[in-house]
């Protein structure tokens, strides 16, 4: 519905946002239900191999695509769950030695939800890495696709 931004934030961060058309419970629930998270994380480029999600404080979860014999995987636990406001994890990409604290907030905009996400690197030269890498068009790519699961 609206432009991903993408912007550093200090210096060990990442923010991003973007405005979805639809209630801040369902938008919630797209992060956290795996048949939904399925429909839309990730890229057209890789296929979905493993989606598990153990959404409670504490719980783990593991999203897996390949494409070929590429491999790309993301690991995690949940540290805060606040239903529909806030969602607080950590992640670790398969073979990064960093882990990156993730604080996502669904914010009510009157039928709107604006969802902001703050990533927090372990240096500022990790969050760099992060910056000069595609993540922007992969993530724009997956806004478009949860758009249309939260349209169904």
């Amino acid at each position: 519905m609206s432009e991903l931004v993408v912007e550093p934030l200090g210096e060990r961060a990442i923010r991003m946002e973007r405005t979805f058309r639809a209630s801040r419970e369902r938008v919630f629930e797209a992060y956290v239900r795996p048949e939904l998270v399925r429909r839309w994380l990730g890229t057209s480029r890789m296929d979905w191999h493993t989606c598990t999600i153990d959404a409670r404080v504490g719980g783990a979860f593991r999203y897996l695509w390949t494409r070929g014999d590429f491999r790309m995987g993301i690991q995690g636990v949940f540290v805060v769950l606040e239903p529909p406001a806030r969602i607080v994890h950590r992640e670790r990409f398969d073979g990064s030695d960093g882990e990156t604290l993730v604080t996502t907030l669904f914010h009510d905009e009157g039928g709107l939800t604006r969802v902001e996400t703050v990533l927090e690197y372990g240096s500022t030269e990790a969050r760099d890495r992060v910056l000069a890498t595609p993540m922007r068009d992969g993530i724009s790519e997956g806004y478009v696709l949860l758009d249309a699961v939260l349209a169904g």
